[in-house]
């Protein structure tokens, strides 16, 4: 709903946060070739792997991660099922940044609603807590 105050030339959506989830919705349908990032919060024990659902069809081209916590002599890896999609990512330091490059070019092309997971491995691989971004550009 649009509501303009009286003299006044300005618009103002009475739900703004509909209005910006529209905004956002148009952006995200319309944007390709554009750099895209999503992050993926693991919180919980990954060793079996935190599934991912990418929302549409990218090509991915990096994955980086945040450890949040130390979990000595752990990794995390993105795997497309249970094929790796990049390197291992060391996210046994806390508040470090820590980058992998994509190592196979056959699962880093990504359709709309595929599932990819985020892989903990290592020593303290069950306490591993970061953010992961997988980092790429929409096709």
């Amino acid at each position: 709903m649009v509501d303009k105050p009286a003299g006044s030339n300005r618009t103002l959506y009475v739900n703004q946060g509909d209005k910006l989830d529209e905004l956002s919705q148009v952006f995200n349908d319309t944007m390709t070739n554009g750099e895209v990032v999503i992050p993926v919060v693991v919180a919980a024990d990954a060793s079996g792997g935190q599934d991912v659902t990418i929302p549409f069809a990218m090509q991915i081209t990096g994955f980086d991660v945040v450890a949040t916590a130390a979990a000595a002599t752990s990794t995390l890896q993105l795997r497309k099922l249970t094929n790796t999609v990049s390197d291992a990512v060391a996210a046994a330091t806390a508040d470090t940044l820590s980058s992998a490059a994509v190592d196979t070019q056959a699962y880093a092309t990504a359709a709309a609603n595929d599932v990819y997971n985020v892989l903990a491995a290592g020593t303290n691989a069950a306490s591993v807590r970061a953010v992961a971004y997988i980092k790429g550009y929409r096709l």
